[in-house]
């Protein structure tokens, strides 16, 4: 009697602890269960021909998607606060703001009133994230853990991020066509790793505060960007080491304050260097210690502001001799090494 009771037991703790099994019998043979972001669905994904498909507007109801179907023309019309699609049934065209977009890979099918698409498509299609576990046949919908926000005039505004789904800090990539990083736009955001390659050739400006406290450790910024805001990089507490952009006129203020940054070298047509590049306005908090030890200055530079430096205790400023590097030095104290033409020639290869 022991034994059987034991046995029974048994059976229940696996039974408890498998539910895998237990959900895929409690769904058709030819159905999925859809979760979205955790939460069990009251509508299943149709499995046909090996593929599975998903309810259109039940998917664009979780994700504030309207959706519109006129039998008529045969076209399905989705918009939202960013897009506007429009699917052609009959040619299997998709167009994405007025443009082409990526044909639909199989005919749409209808099932009880729903038309259903290839849940990779529409994935891809809405930027979400699909995830298929076919073991016990359950398809889970997540909001892309992160969505950079560019409005219609080129801006990078910001990111969204869902973090409870991401593993942070995270990299980045700015898309191409960006022509301007706002203000504060990834002010916070947990990232230590930014890709600015596919901007390059677009991107003309970093605003104000684009960066402000976020766990860069290196930057590298294409030559197109002519303008660098202050406090773009400020607060950046890992970032170590930037490559400026080689357009660039004017160092601004308190761009690079509170950073870990050691070498700077300042670009060869920046001509203006302001306030406290590296450090805050005693105004705003006590002074910091930085840790910043050399500061390459061309011959371009002709104005630098008294405070350019202040609190950056072991600065070796380097440049031509008699250039208005070496005047400014000398003027505030400040160490200056002169250096030869090839030297100066050797930073910027």
């Amino acid at each position: 009697m022991k034994k059987t009771f034991t046995l029974i037991a048994v059976m229940l703790l696996i039974l408890l602890v498998m539910p895998a099994p237990a959900q895929a019998a409690n769904i058709p043979a030819n159905e999925a269960a859809i979760y979205y972001n955790g939460e069990r669905q009251g509508v299943n994904a149709w499995l046909k021909d090996g593929t599975a498909l998903l309810p259109l507007r039940d998917v664009c109801n979780l994700f504030d998607i309207a959706v519109d179907y006129s039998a008529q023309e045969r076209k399905v019309r989705l918009y939202n606060d960013k897009n506007f699609y429009v699917f052609d049934l009959k040619t299997g065209q998709v167009l994405l703001n007025g443009e082409q977009a990526t044909p639909l890979p199989t005919t749409p099918q209808m099932r009880n009133d729903k038309l259903y698409l290839p849940l990779r498509y529409v994935g891809e299609l809405l930027d979400i994230q699909v995830i298929w576990h076919e073991v016990d046949r359950r398809i889970e919908l997540l909001e892309q853990p992160t969505t950079i926000v560019v409005d219609e005039n080129g801006v990078l505004t910001g990111v969204k991020a869902n973090w409870g789904n991401v593993k942070e800090p995270l990299a980045l990539a700015i898309p191409g066509g960006v022509v301007e990083i706002g203000e504060m736009a990834f002010s916070g955001a947990k990232i230590d790793e930014i890709e600015m390659a596919a901007a390059a050739g677009t991107l003309k400006k970093i605003g104000f505060g684009a960066f402000y406290s976020t766990k860069l450790q290196s930057v590298i910024i294409p030559d197109s960007v002519q303008e660098i805001d202050g406090w773009a990089f400020n607060a950046c507490w890992d970032l170590a080491e930037i490559k400026l952009p080689a357009e660039l006129k004017v160092l601004r203020q308190e761009v690079f304050a509170e950073t870990n940054l050691r070498r700077l070298v300042v670009p060869q047509k920046v001509e203006v260097i302001e306030a406290n590049i590296f450090n805050l306005y005693p105004r705003h908090m006590s002074p910091h210690y930085t840790p910043i030890e050399l500061v390459v200055l061309p011959p371009s530079v002709k104005q630098i502001n008294d405070d350019a430096f202040a609190y950056c205790y072991d600065l070796v400023l380097e440049g031509l001799a008699g250039s208005y590097a070496e005047e400014y030095a000398k003027a505030c104290g400040l160490t200056f090494k002169v250096i030869s033409e090839q030297e100066l020639a050797a930073y910027y290869k």
